[in-house]
């Protein structure tokens, strides 16, 4: 129960980072300036990372291909990364599961087993 609701908790950041960046589209800020990438890759990027003046703790996922900037969305070793420390590039997170196990633990202590709560919710 408590590794199920950590996978499904780990899940909430993916929606924590496409809702600032669709806040920051909505301010007219151009998160993409300088990148040449297609639509889809584009919108990967706004649910895996999120452009950041001040990195801290995070990881880069910004590579620069000459005059053009790429994302670079494949998996990176996190042992091996090293965290960011470019200003105002495009970060994913760097949190590490140990947190959202013990965020699962602490729902399953207060809710139980979020899935099935959600199953009898709907039924």
């Amino acid at each position: 129960t408590i590794l199920t609701n950590a996978a499904l908790l780990s899940i909430v950041i993916l929606l924590v980072n496409f809702i600032r960046n669709l806040i920051a589209i909505l301010n007219h800020t151009d998160i993409f300036a300088g990148f040449d990438e297609n639509k889809f890759r584009k919108i990967c990027a706004m649910f895996i990372g999120y452009r950041s003046t001040n990195p801290k703790y995070s990881f880069s996922i910004e590579k620069s291909d000459g005059v053009h900037k790429k994302l670079d969305l494949s998996m990176h070793h996190a042992e091996k990364a090293e965290f960011c420390k470019t200003k105002d590039t495009w970060v994913t997170p760097g949190i590490p599961f140990m947190i959202y196990i013990t965020a699962g633990f602490v729902a399953q202590l207060i809710f139980g087993d979020i899935i099935l709560n959600a199953i009898i919710t709907i039924l």
